[in-house]
Order: structure tokens, then sequence, then C-alpha cells
């Protein structure tokens, strides 16, 4: 079946001298047709071929690039890791595969790089050093593979080794993995110990209660326990780990007081351990994560042809389109987030194969090059498209914050590289779905409290560092959708908001000496759910700044744009701003006929908020008489800068 090729492909086989320069194959499209249910290399053309139509057709608007008239297929090598002239040892090769169709408008061209890898017990495997990526991962080799891992991230110099720690409070024991226990720790042993990453996506009956608590101490039945946390049970079990730290079993499910004690911990627990099982995979903690993994990419994307082997023997070698991992359940959870970034080794279990992750490397634990990171955002034919999980799977802390050995200092490189770690991670963060939206701020309130540890001053409210206002107020939604109906923060934080958040739209490449504001912050308070974790949920909170406000009239004919309002009449309105409204829903003849503006940065661009008079009591003690809320954030248009600061400060209170 992997052999079966048409007589011209036959004729033209792949093999060395055919990956070191330009091979240039033209058949008849008329074949390519007929052959591609027999020939694997035709079917492939095909197929690349119909995509680079419909490429077309979205670039140019060309639905008319007919094959028909002249069609170009020619593979050229792009890479080559060593010598040719060292050959027989062995390669490492990529392929780029160019396609020309005649169109209405000319000749079009669709180019595309393909992988080249083959099995290891391929005779071809003596050449090519793309193999095939690890299937099998539950199996003795692999766990020595892991171990591996871990022993060269104990060398790599921005890595911390690892060593024992102290354990959290409850764990599971795994030393007899058929019968598994809840472990209560006295608080003072130091021990290595694993923790779980992992999509719930359903209901789990037999989590750790008041009830059960007792019966848990003296075992489990490996019956009641999902299949998820089974498989990481063996696996913490397999790594030659006693304990294994799980959500589900380890905090008290039942108790508002054992999670008010514990969900704090969470920067520690995952911090701390020897090791983070991540179950990418799994949808649903029942799924489980130790199968054998299916052959990937999906048959469309590849082919696999004969390879002629300088010796003389005939391999086979797969050629694939698509070199990125696909995407996983874990990239979509708000919470796992957290989990990652902050965990220094994880092992990430993923749909098509196992990975390790440190702040050094991510990789296939087997080392195979190919199929590591995912489609980044925006990527791909179609660079409209929106990926809202995808995100930047690989980005980890900073090494300074990762770290946190010292406070940095105003003006220090650590402080930008900071700054541009948080806007990364919230941008991450906000892109995910929380099964609760009222953890918003819970469920990164680990990865707050590290940068706390570091940042110059402290200082956290309600998402937003004291440190960098007013900056951090100018944040906005990328994609916005309806406010919550309950209250989370005030409407000055993003976590007052859903969807994904850049807390910095001027920050590309802008350094802070070449930023002005024009308002200060005269004070900014919340009131915490919880006094004894102030990262957490908040019930209000008020800020006051000193400010330029200004009056604006809209253009309902563009709506979100507006004009200032001057004190003469104006004959026409000629928008010289444009708002990105916070929520759906925010913008309403109504509320924005009471609307003002506050400017807060005049360089590089003229920023500020969109605020109306608030009706709500969430004050926070505040004795104003008006109070406003925000519902946008502005930017002007260039050239209007003298116009929008020609007016006094005066103080505004938003909540």
């Amino acid at each position: 079946m992997h052999r079966r090729l048409c007589e011209y492909c036959r004729n033209n086989p792949f093999s060395f001298d055919a990956l070191q320069s330009r091979r240039e194959w033209v058949p008849p499209w008329e074949q390519v047709q007929q052959l591609k249910d027999t020939c694997n290399w035709c079917s492939f053309v095909y197929r690349l071929v119909r995509e680079a139509q419909k490429a077309f057709e979205k670039q140019w608007g060309d639905s008319k690039a007919d094959p028909a008239q002249n069609l170009s297929v020619y593979l050229q090598r792009v890479d080559d890791y060593q010598d040719v002239d060292q050959f027989p040892q062995s390669l490492r090769v990529k392929i780029t595969v160019a396609i020309f169709v005649d169109s209405s408008t000319g000749t079009r061209r669709f180019g595309s790089e393909l992988l080249v890898y083959t099995e290891d017990n391929d005779h071809a495997a003596r050449f090519i050093t793309g193999h095939d990526i690890l299937r099998e991962i539950d199996q003795t080799s692999t766990y020595t593979q892991v171990l591996k891992c871990v022993e060269n991230c104990s060398k790599h110099e921005r890595c911390q080794h690892p060593k024992p720690a102290n354990l959290p409070t409850r764990l599971l024991d795994c030393t007899d993995p058929s019968q598994p226990r809840l472990f209560i720790s006295t608080g003072t042993e130091k021990e290595y110990y694993a923790a779980l990453s992992y999509v719930w996506g359903e209901e789990q009956p037999n989590m750790t209660t008041s009830n059960n608590l007792e019966a848990y101490v003296k075992a489990i039945d490996l019956q009641l326990i999902p299949r998820t946390i089974r498989d990481a049970i063996t696996v913490t079990h397999k790594l030659g780990l006693r304990f294994l730290w799980v959500d589900s079993f380890c905090i008290i499910q039942d108790s508002k007081e054992d999670k008010r004690r514990e969900i704090p911990n969470m920067r520690r627990i995952y911090h701390n351990a020897y090791v983070t099982i991540v179950a990418a995979c799994a949808r649903r903690v029942s799924a489980g994560f130790l199968h054998i993994r299916d052959v990937y990419p999906r048959p469309e994307s590849r082919a696999t042809v004969p390879f002629l082997c300088p010796d003389g023997i005939m391999g086979t070698i797969t050629l694939c389109t698509d070199g990125n991992a696909p995407d996983e359940a874990t990239y979509e959870r708000a919470w796992c987030v957290e989990e990652r970034v902050l965990s220094p080794r994880s092992l990430v279990y993923c749909t098509h194969t196992l990975q390790y992750r440190c702040q050094t490397v991510h990789i296939n634990v087997d080392g195979t090059p190919h199929f590591v990171s995912p489609r980044p955002f925006g990527s791909g034919t179609n660079s409209a498209e929106y990926r809202p999980f995808a995100g930047e799977v690989n980005r980890r802390l900073s090494d300074f914050v990762f770290a946190a050995d010292a406070r940095v200092v105003q003006g220090d490189l650590e402080e930008s590289e900071m700054w541009r770690s948080w806007r990364g991670v919230l941008a991450d963060y906000t892109r995910c779905y929380l099964t609760s939206p009222k953890d918003r701020l819970v469920a990164i309130a680990g990865v707050a409290e590290q940068f706390d540890r570091c940042w110059p001053t402290g200082g956290y409210k309600a998402g937003l560092w004291l440190y960098q206002l007013p900056r951090c107020l100018l944040w906005k939604t990328v994609r916005s959708a309806p406010r919550p109906e309950m209250y989370r923060a005030p409407s000055w934080s993003w976590a007052a908001v859903d969807g994904e958040i850049d807390v910095d739209p001027d920050g590309h490449g802008v350094k802070s000496s070449n930023r002005s504001y024009v308002c200060t912050v005269e004070s900014c308070q919340v009131v915490s759910v919880d006094m004894s974790h102030p990262y957490g949920e908040v019930r209000g909170g008020s800020l006051t700044i000193r400010a330029i406000v200004r009056t604006v009239i809209w253009d309902w004919d563009l709506i979100g744009r507006f004009e200032l309002q001057e004190e003469e009449p104006l004959r026409f309105v000629v928008p010289c701003a444009s708002m990105t409204e916070d929520s759906v829903g925010d913008l309403s003849k109504d509320t924005l006929n009471k609307a003002v503006v506050a400017v807060l940065q005049d360089k590089p661009s003229v920023r500020g908020l969109v605020l109306v008079p608030d009706t709500t009591d969430n004050h926070c003690g505040s004795t104003v008489r008006t109070v406003y809320r925000r519902v946008g954030e502005f930017k002007a248009w260039p050239g209007c800068r003298e116009k929008w600061v020609a007016a006094p400060q005066q103080l505004v209170t938003i909540v």
C-alpha cells in the first residue's frame, strides 16, 4: 500500500540525489486526476493543487485557476543540517513544493514546506534523521527517556535543579498504584511530588468531600477514580515518585473553608513540583491519556513513497505538509495557563505524542524535531482566521520572574521584560475559557503572586499593578463579549469583562521613555472577598484619578467614533477618535449621550477611557457625588493632540 505508485512516479523515484537539488515534475493534470486513487504521489499532488486553487480564490478572488492549462510542480530542498559531502551520514531534510497554475490573470504560485521523515525500523532511517514520532507512550523505554530529559534539564542554566519541597496539605499516595490512598501532610515533610494539570470536562462524583475524607485516607477504590487521574497515578509511580497532587482529591470539594485555604497555595504547589503531568489531550477527566496514539498527521496531509537509498536498497519516506502539532484541550482552559507557566518541568501528553517542557526547552521526548508546537495564531493560508486557543503555548514567564530572587529596580531591563511577560501571559489567559466566570481573578492569582515577589514596590489591585498605573488602565478588548451579569471587578479592571485582553495596546516596541501621561492616580482601593487572598476575588473597588475630561459628540453613522464638543456649534461632525467597547451592548445612544472621555496619555498617541455615570453601589465607600464606570477605551487620530489636551485636569472617580 505504501509503495503504490504509477508508472511515471516509479520511473522518477525519490532518492538522495533528488533531495539535493530542484526536482521538477510536470505530469498531465488528467493523469493526476485519473491516478489520485491508486498512486500515493499523484493523490498527494492532487490535494495540494486543490488547496492551491482555494488559496488563489481566497487571496485574489480568482476562481479560474486551471491546472489543466499548465501544471508545474517542483521540489527543492530548503535546509541542510549536515554537509552533503559527508553523506552517507544521516541527513535532516525539509523540502519546498511549489505549484504553478495558469489563471485568468496570469500564472499563480502556491508553495508549501514539506517535512521528510521515516519510521525507525525502515532502511531509510540510516540516512534520514527525521523519524516518526513516539506513539506508544506507556512503555519502559519512554520513562527512561523522560528521566533523561529531567537529568538534562538539571544542567540547563535557566532551569532550577529539582529538589525536595514542603509537601502540600494532602496528596495521593501512589506507592501501590492499584490501591492509592490520601496522604495527610504534617507540613514538615520535604519530598519530591508530581502535580496534575487537566481538564475536568464533566462532574467528578467521587472527589474528596467531608464525608469520604476519612475513608480515603485508608484507601481509594481504583474504580472510583476517573481514567485521567488513574493514568496520572501510573505515571507518578513509574517515575519513581510516591506522591501526586490532584485538585479534586486533594482539596475538600464541599468545604468553602478548605478551598479558601488551599486555592491560594496553587502557586507554591505547581512551582515546587518535581514535574507537572499535563493531560493535554483529554477533554474529559474520564478520557485518560496513556493510550497508543493514532498516526499523525491526518492522511490527507502526508504521502508515503519509496525512497532509493544511496546503497541501492529501497526504503520509504513520508512527506508531510503540516509540521505543526495539534491543538490540545488544556490550551483552552484558563486554569491550565497558570499551571503551565508556574511549573518548572512538565510532561505534556499530547494528542499525537509525549513532550517535555521546561524553562529552557519544549521538545518531543524521543527527540524528533517535528510536530512540536501548534500552528500559531494568525498563520496559515487564511491569515484572518481567529484561533483563540492556540496562543503562544510555548510562552514562559521571564527567567527573572520565574526565579523571583529579588525585586527589580525601576528602569532595569528586567522590569521591561517582566511587563512583556505579564502582558503575554494575560493575553493567553484571557482568551481561554472558565467554567466558573467568577474565577476570572482567582485562576491567575498564582501568577500574580509570582510577579508580586519581584515587581518593584508590589501592589496588585483587581488585576492591575499600582506600579504600572496609569499605563495598565489603557487595556482594551481584542474581541468584545457580552458584559457578565454578575459583578466581578471594578469597571477599570480587565477582570470586569470577558474575552481576550491586550493590556498595553501601544506596547509594541514603544519604550517607556517615549510615553507621556497627562493624568495622575490619586487613590486606588479594592475590597477583597477574602482578605487573606489579596490576589483573588473582589467585591468592590474605586479609582480616583486627576485627568483631562472632555465632552464629545458621537457620530451615529459610525458608531464608536466621535468628535470633541467645542464651544462653537459644529455644522458637521468630523470624527477624530475611535472607541473600542469593553463589552457588547455597552454602546447605545442612551448611555453614550451621557458619556465623557478621560484623557490619560498623550504620547506616543492620545489615549483614554470612555466613562458613563454609574448607578450601582460598588463605590467602595466613596463619598464623591458623581462617579463613573468605564465602558470603553479610545484612541485619538493622529494630528489631534493639541486639541485633546487643551483643557484643565479634574478629579474623576471610577468604580
